[in-house]
């Protein structure tokens, strides 16, 4: 309970409040006279008219503000959020889409909970401005927290308004041509877990790794593979995630076959092709679901995040991991460098240099481009993306029992991640039980044959079309293979055309042509 607030009635006869100073004074949080009335006008005035699924109430209380929110967009999702429990109404804050101090939950993992994957254009906030005067930490705290999840929601529109397309090609093309995933165990859950990004402080990391290997579990980001087997590394695990091009190039030049993959269908097309076996997982697309449910097969669903780092991060917890420790994961550039060495991307801009334009000066233009801003009087560099970045790992890192630790941590905080030092990982590696328990793998039961699967391709296009004929569809079928980002005031028409075009073309290729492939 927070001390000092005064709950009493106001001339209407309604329930008041004030937080007391103790003095004779203090900041009053509702009118005196008509509270109710009060709440209403506020709403009404803050409000703007266009289409909102979520409104979110900061420094909400006693009820007033919510019901007039809830009469004003009577569509929308109410989130209140409280600044003090004795503000909640009877009830409120054990109810999942309310949060108040005392409810055990940090209002960061909150917001990520119950804000997660909405449209950021179609979320209202509303800060009741008694309630950040008298609480000012936590409404700014609140602020904070909403903005970066918000900023998240709306890289991952973005990214999948451009991507949309391409994962669905992805999973259908990887799914055609795929023979022997495998399942099974991925690590030994007795070792501790180290997961190598590629960030220049990798550089630092790699002897201690070196002198471990054998009491860890080691994965690779795909990005870090050649680093890694620079000083004889080989990961137990490589995580590939990014639909493009370049994952593929990443993986296939960066020394030879790769043991393991873990990936979903809709990661980079034929990527797998660089790997002696994959390991495939789901993540909540519901193209990829479907397809597993078609075809009777049963993989491990891995939240999605948006980055590899992220994904993999998931895969660890879902694997069983209790102590994981990154390295490489910098968020900054160190200088110019945004990687540690070796790097297929180096012998890219070195072939791609010219006597006007040489390595060295493409790499120092890149670096002012995407980390504009000097952290300090130091070397980091940062910028707007990777603040999001380093910011969207609190979930990931949050369960009971779960201990996530950076390796050499640059000047960038990452939250639900502690700073460890080499003697702490020593500590770690030490204290493990070993030797390391390679990971258990079988074929994946049930998976498909080759011509089972092209059956399944067919039917399911066919029935998405099908449904998009209807005129009444599921909004996924429009707003993820329309090609354009989702616009929530209208153009459904356009979208469905646009979608149905695209699902028209792949029939032609998926289905056709490759009928007697």
């Amino acid at each position: 309970m927070t001390s000092g607030i005064v709950v009493f009635t106001a001339a209407s006869g309604e329930r008041s409040a004030r937080l007391d100073d103790g003095r004779g004074g203090g900041i009053a949080l509702f009118s005196v006279y008509d509270p109710r009335r009060e709440a209403e006008r506020f709403v009404a005035g803050q409000l703007r008219d266009r289409p909102l699924t979520h409104l979110v109430i900061l420094g909400a209380g006693l009820g007033y503000l919510e019901a007039a929110a809830e009469t004003a967009v009577p569509r929308a999702g109410i989130i209140p959020v409280y600044f003090a429990d004795e503000l909640a109404p009877e009830g409120a804050g054990h109810d999942d889409d309310a949060w108040r101090p005392g409810n055990g939950e940090s209002i960061e993992l909150f917001f990520e909970r119950v804000l997660r994957g909405c449209d950021p254009r179609a979320v209202e906030v509303l800060e009741w401005p008694a309630a950040g005067r008298a609480f000012p930490e936590l409404s700014r705290r609140a602020r904070d927290a909403l903005l970066r999840v918000l900023k998240e929601n709306a890289y991952g529109d973005l990214t999948a308004a451009a991507s949309g397309r391409r994962w669905l090609r992805n999973t259908l093309e990887n799914f055609l041509l795929l023979d022997a995933p495998v399942a099974g165990r991925l690590l030994d859950p007795t070792l501790p877990l180290v997961i190598a990004a590629a960030g220049p402080s990798l550089d630092a990391a790699l002897p201690l790794l070196v002198r471990h290997r054998d009491r860890v579990n080691l994965w690779a980001l795909a990005s870090a593979l050649k680093a890694l087997r620079s000083r004889g590394l080989e990961p137990d695990l490589t995580v590939a995630t990014d639909a493009g091009y370049y994952a593929s190039h990443l993986l296939l030049h960066s020394g030879g076959g790769i043991p393991l993959l873990a990936m979903p269908l809709s990661g980079a097309r034929e990527a797998w092709r660089a790997a002696d076996r994959v390991f495939l997982f789901a993540q909540p697309n519901f193209f990829e679901l479907e397809l597993f449910a078609r075809s009777e097969t049963s993989v491990p669903a891995v939240d999605a995040h948006g980055t590899v780092a992220g994904t993999a991060l998931f895969l660890a917890r879902a694997g069983g991991a209790a102590t994981v420790f990154f390295c490489g994961l910098d968020c900054s550039y160190d200088d110019i460098r945004s990687h540690a060495a070796p790097h297929p991307y180096d012998e890219l801009a070195a072939r791609a240099a010219t006597r006007f334009l040489p390595a060295y000066a493409a790499a120092f233009s890149r670096a002012h481009t995407l980390a504009p801003r000097r952290l300090g009087s130091g070397r980091a560099r940062s910028s707007e993306a990777l603040s999001v970045y380093s910011g969207s790992f609190r979930e990931p890192c949050h369960r009971e029992g779960f201990r996530v630790f950076r390796l050499f941590p640059s000047p960038v905080d990452v939250p639900g991640m502690k700073n460890a030092g080499p003697a702490d990982f020593e500590r770690a590696a030490r204290a493990a039980r070993g030797p390391r328990q390679t990971p258990a793998l079988q074929p994946l039961a049930g998976y498909p044959a080759a011509a089972s699967r092209k059956r399944i391709v067919r039917r399911l296009l066919d029935d998405w079309l099908a449904e998009i004929g209807t005129g009444r569809p599921r909004s996924e079928l429009a707003d993820f293979f329309a090609g354009v980002r989702p616009d929530p005031d209208g153009g459904k028409a356009e979208r469905l055309a646009a979608a149905a075009g695209f699902l028209e073309t792949l029939r032609e290729r998926f289905v056709e042509e490759w009928a007697h492939a």
